[in-house]
């Protein structure tokens, strides 16, 4: 499961086992590759490089997380899933 997170946010702290995000994902039956990133123009590069070959990707950020997501996946045939935060 390919996941995109905002470093930033608040659930992104590291507990025993990892950080939420990815205590989550292994509970829900997933092994996640997790791509922290540091800003807008960073996820949408990252976003850019990575979804070829990809039918679905995971944001987990706030609104403007999620907006700069779009930006990149709008018309891509890739399915986007939010984990608001």
């Amino acid at each position: 499961l390919l996941i995109f997170a905002n470093r930033y946010a608040g659930t992104m702290q590291r507990m025993r086992g990892g950080t939420p995000l990815e205590i989550y994902a292994r509970d829900a039956g997933f092994e996640p590759e997790i791509v922290y990133t540091n800003s807008g123009i960073h996820l949408r590069r990252e976003l850019r490089e990575r979804i070829q070959g990809v039918d679905r990707v995971v944001v987990a950020g706030g609104d403007g997380t999620i907006h700069s997501a779009i930006q990149v996946l709008a018309n891509s045939g890739v399915a986007l899933g939010i984990l608001p935060q």
